[in-house]
């Protein structure tokens, strides 16, 4: 295999120690909410020096996000006209309106100015997501250990140049590698839960608007496709054996 050295698995379990504990004492909460802590917490442990605690394993952030997936479909077990009386209770309100899924968007890197501005109204969510959008993101700590480990970062081909070559070779980067890998994790988990989300409000009220006056299934299929690590994704179509030298 390409392994010719031994992953530092202890300095991995340094940069995620945080995001572990945080998210699972969290697990018990909304899945938007403990998904959002753990990428948040996810920020600082990428910046982390501390010692590591052998029992702190980094998969286990989307360990949880992967039990969020199927948390959804437990929706699924009521009757279609019982799930419409529910959600006729929640008009006007939407999805749209999460505070804990926009700051599970902004602490992973995929901010919007015009979201942010949306929730003005509501001066404890706007202030917090406000910190949120300021504050720097997973994305930005992610790139930013690149920069530190000797990659230059700075534009968007750079950043998928740097994938490129720590993905050729991964014997060399092992825990860059790893923790590249462990973000595109987080990315997939989550884009699974928009999807099984869609493939829920389907299920169970077909094509009818949202309750906040969206087009219901017609604008959640347009999320998608958002990734919060596109630069990750992208390296992969530009990956070739010969990278290997």
């Amino acid at each position: 295999g390409p392994w010719k050295t031994r992953p530092d698995t202890r300095a991995i379990s340094r940069n995620w120690r945080r995001a572990s504990s945080e998210a699972f004492r969290l697990a018990s909460t909304s899945s938007a909410t403990s998904a959002g802590a753990s990428a948040s917490a996810s920020r600082p442990a990428l910046q982390s020096t501390g010692s590591g605690d052998s029992s702190s394993r980094p998969w286990s952030v989307t360990a949880i996000e992967k039990v969020m997936v199927g948390q959804i479909h437990v929706l699924e077990s009521m009757a279609q006209i019982g799930f419409l009386e529910f959600r006729d209770k929640l008009n006007p309100a939407s999805g749209f309106q999460s505070m804990q899924f926009r700051e599970l968007e902004f602490a992973s890197g995929q901010k919007d100015e015009r979201i942010l501005n949306s929730f003005k109204e509501d001066e404890y969510a706007y202030e917090r997501l406000k910190r949120r959008y300021e504050a720097p993101s997973l994305a930005d700590a992610f790139w930013a250990l690149l920069e530190r480990s000797g990659f230059t970062v700075e534009s968007h081909d750079e950043r998928v140049a740097a994938i490129v070559k720590i993905l050729s070779k991964p014997e060399t980067h092992a825990d860059l590698f790893i923790m590249q890998d462990l973000l595109i994790d987080h990315d997939e988990n989550i884009s699974l839960w928009r999807y099984h989300h869609v493939m829920m409000v389907e299920r169970m009220l077909g094509m009818k608007r949202g309750t906040g006056g969206s087009d219901g299934v017609g604008y959640l299929m347009t999320t998608l496709t958002k990734k919060f690590f596109p630069e990750i994704w992208e390296a992969r179509t530009h990956l070739k054996i010969e990278d290997r030298g």
